[in-house]
């Protein structure tokens, strides 16, 4: 990639994490507006109101909105994370940063066994060191938290989820 593709792949990124954590604050207040709401329509004793039982639907809708919306953010902003660490290893080693690692961490993305292939080896040394400091957390009772990806060679497809095809990932951004 291009310093200035990496710049606006950067900007773009940093622009949407920012969204996102915007839409994350206001399912937030809704969430917090219509509990407030169901406390106040509370009974003691068991009645029909189907008032109430619409806005206790409507507060538990807007709970869930909520932690979407948080996991969404948090998946952008990992990505932009893994994005600027590759740049800054990029600019390190010399190296440039291709567009299959840039989507790598794409949130939306699921990489099947020929997109992999244009991934940059791992080296044993990396997987050893990973594997000690994964142990070194687990043991000092830290709790991680991550979702592992397929261990079958073809992601299963999703609907409205797409597909990064070889095409996409060698041309890219460049």
């Amino acid at each position: 990639m291009s310093d200035e593709a990496i710049d606006r792949l950067l900007r773009s990124l940093a622009g949407v994490c920012q969204q996102a954590r915007a839409d994350q604050v206001e399912a937030e207040r809704v969430r917090k507006d219509l509990s407030a709401d169901d406390d106040e329509h509370a009974v003691s004793h068991l009645r029909v109101d189907p008032q109430r039982a619409l806005i206790n639907q409507r507060t538990l809708l807007a709970e869930n909105i909520a932690d979407e919306q948080e996991r969404i953010a948090q998946r952008l902003i990992a990505w932009w994370v893994d994005v600027a660490i590759c740049t800054t290893a990029s600019v390190a080693s010399g190296r440039p940063l291709t567009v299959a690692r840039a989507v790598a961490a794409h949130p939306s993305l699921c990489m099947e066994a020929e997109d992999l292939a244009f991934l940059p080896p791992i080296e044993d040394r990396q997987l050893a060191a990973l594997s000690v400091e994964l142990d070194e957390a687990l043991s000092a009772g830290q709790r991680l938290s991550f979702t592992p990806r397929s261990t079958t060679p073809c992601c299963p497809r999703v609907p409205g989820r797409p597909r990064c095809s070889p095409g996409e990932i060698s041309n890219g951004f460049a």
